[in-house]
C-alpha cells in the first residue's frame, strides 16, 4: 500500500501600522507562531494571549515570546521522543506540557510572577494547536491536539 502524502501550509495576518485607522486596530503586534516540519510530520501554531494594552499604551511584550516557546519546543521534544515506545497520545501529552514548563520559566526569567500587577504587565501565555502525523510500524497516525482557540482546518480535495 503506497503511504499517503500530507500537503500542510499555514498563514498569518501581518499587522501594519496605518495611522489612519484608530490604535488599537493596525498596531497590535503579530502575535502568531507556525511551524511546518514535513520532516516530523508535525505543524505546530500558537496565537500569544495578551490582554488590551499596558498602562503606558503598549502591548505587552510577553505576547511573542510564548508563542514562539510553545512552538519551538513542542517541536524539540516531539523530535527526541518520537522513536521511543510511548504512544503518540502520551508522547504529546509530555511535549506540550514540558513547552509550559518552558513558557513559565521564561516569566519567573522576567521576575513577572513576583512583580504581577495586571494593570501594567501580563504573563506570557499563548494557545496551542498540534497536529503531529505519525508512521510506526507500516501505519500511519494523526494525533490532533490544542489549547486554547486556536485551531486547525482539513480542507479535502
Amino acid at each position: 500500500m503506497d503511504a499517503k502524502t500530507f500537503k500542510m501550509f499555514g498563514a498569518t495576518e501581518r499587522h501594519e501600522y496605518d495611522p489612519n485607522k484608530p490604535k488599537g486596530d493596525s498596531d497590535k503586534p503579530n502575535e502568531d507562531y507556525f511551524i511546518i516540519d514535513e520532516g516530523l510530520g508535525i505543524a505546530i501554531l500558537a496565537d500569544g494571549v495578551t490582554r488590551s494594552r499596558d498602562t503606558n499604551g503598549e502591548y505587552p511584550s510577553g505576547s511573542t515570546i510564548a508563542p514562539f516557546l510553545a512552538c519551538e519546543k513542542t517541536r524539540e521534544f516531539i523530535q527526541d521522543l518520537a522513536q521511543t515506545n510511548l504512544s503518540q497520545k502520551i508522547i504529546l501529552e509530555i511535549c506540550v506540557n514540558r513547552a509550559n514548563k518552558a513558557i513559565w520559566q521564561a516569566n519567573i526569567a522576567h521576575k513577572i510572577p513576583q512583580e504581577i500587577d495586571y494593570d501594567s504587565i501580563d504573563y506570557f501565555g499563548t494557545t496551542l494547536c498540534v497536529l503531529w502525523i505519525h508512521r510506526r510500524e507500516e501505519k500511519t497516525f494523526a494525533v490532533f491536539g490544542f489549547i486554547g482557540d486556536s485551531l486547525a482546518i482539513h480542507i479535502p480535495k
